[in-house]
């Protein structure tokens, strides 16, 4: 049987713990809570029924046991014959917990070359090169484990009151009233209102990937855009580009005829850029280029990477290549979190924008609006928009 759903939260406390914890617990409406703070962090863990924080307690046998690795480090547990447990730390604090019904199943995402610690059993399992076993916990270890147990957090008013009181008043409503009642009509019965639904919360990890799985990579984006300014710096005479734009999920571009343009010479050029050909709509006076774009960031989305300092280091990045950066939103949903900025630059030409999607490759970063705008010939400005995601 499986237990019950785990819930984890996570925040920056920035020294102030008691603010942050009343935050995290505004995010779920499960009773039963622990709370642990870690270094600079406070962890809300939740969960409908009562359990323990089993994860917390594993932190604290590692950190005992002197394995906990400088790098990011993977805990894999067998709970029952028919559930794996698995715990990412980060710096000393937990960062998720994951299950599965298998072994195969729980680590089939986890990297070769991670630190990762198994704990042992008797059903043999195969280890990755760097990966180690780890014994079981002893007993000594496990008779700490109450120590991490979630207790219920209930409104008050859901609390029972004293059975005697309720014995009493109720006995004397009773013998007060029952003549009373016997010469009344009968009320009319009223329909019951139906049971409020249940709230569906999802894995605090499901929005992050939800969130990746909506956005329009940066790198595809960029890629794109200069595909789309090599191709346009190369127009013939008497045909000008106008803005290369992001609308919904194409890039799309408009090529006017200027007075002196000729349509075979257009016609003439199309017949040199056969793999573009298809992708130009319009008449003798307009033709408009459209890339079309597809949703996701698929490398990021079973895993994710601290938005510290990767963060910092993109926007000094984009200063340096001449940039102007603005940070203009700034979430955290649970256990992840994101920043968009707003970005400007005066002037790139094609090796510079090649350069900038190089930088978008590595990172899980969407562009939510992007505008070139041409300067000359083989330069462009630019007007866009990025998030960053992240873990905390």
């Amino acid at each position: 049987m499986m237990k019950p759903t785990m819930e984890l939260y996570a925040l920056p406390h920035q020294g102030q713990i008691k603010r942050v914890t009343r935050k995290l617990k505004k995010r779920t409406t499960l009773a039963y809570q622990y709370v642990a703070v870690r270094g600079d962090w406070v962890c809300l863990y939740a969960s409908s029924a009562p359990q323990v924080a089993r994860s917390e307690w594993w932190l604290d046998v590692l950190e005992g046991r002197g394995l906990l690795d400088a790098r990011d480090t993977a805990l894999i547990e067998p709970l029952t014959e028919e559930q794996w447990q698995g715990v990412l730390i980060e710096e000393g604090v937990v960062r998720q917990i994951w299950s599965a019904p298998s072994y195969s199943q729980l680590t089939v995402n986890l990297e070769a070359s991670s630190c990762v610690l198994v704990v042992e059993t008797r059903e043999e399992t195969r280890l990755e090169e760097n990966w180690t076993r780890i014994a079981p916990p002893s007993d000594e270890e496990l008779a700490r484990l109450s120590q991490y147990r979630l207790t219920s957090h209930a409104p008050r008013w859901k609390k029972p009151v004293l059975a005697g009181a309720v014995v009493v008043s109720v006995v004397g409503a009773l013998i007060a009233g029952q003549a009373w009642h016997a010469h009344q009509p009968k009320p009319t019965p009223t329909p019951k209102a139906n049971a409020p639904a249940k709230p569906i919360t999802l894995p605090p990890w499901m929005h992050y990937r939800l969130a990746i799985n909506d956005a329009l990579s940066a790198h595809q984006v960029m890629q794109g855009a200069l595909i789309s300014a090599a191709t346009l710096a190369t127009l013939p005479s008497g045909w000008k580009a106008e803005s290369i734009t992001l609308q919904g999920h194409a890039l799309t571009a408009s090529i006017l005829r200027e007075p002196q343009g000729l349509v075979s010479v257009w016609s003439q050029w199309l017949t040199q850029h056969p793999a573009l050909a298809s992708q130009f709509t319009g008449n003798s006076d307009t033709q408009t280029l459209s890339i079309a774009i597809n949703a996701g960031l698929p490398r990021w989305h079973k895993r994710a990477m601290p938005l510290r300092p990767t963060d910092a280091r993109l926007q000094d990045t984009l200063v340096q290549l001449g940039a102007v950066t603005t940070l203009s939103h700034e979430s955290t949903p649970s256990t992840w979190q994101s920043k968009t900025w707003q970005v400007t630059h005066p002037g790139m030409n094609v090796t510079e924008l090649s350069q900038l999607a190089s930088l978008f490759d590595a990172l899980p970063l969407s562009m939510d609006a992007l505008t070139l705008t041409p300067v000359s010939l083989d330069t462009w400005s630019l007007s866009f928009t990025i998030t960053l995601y992240g873990g905390l």
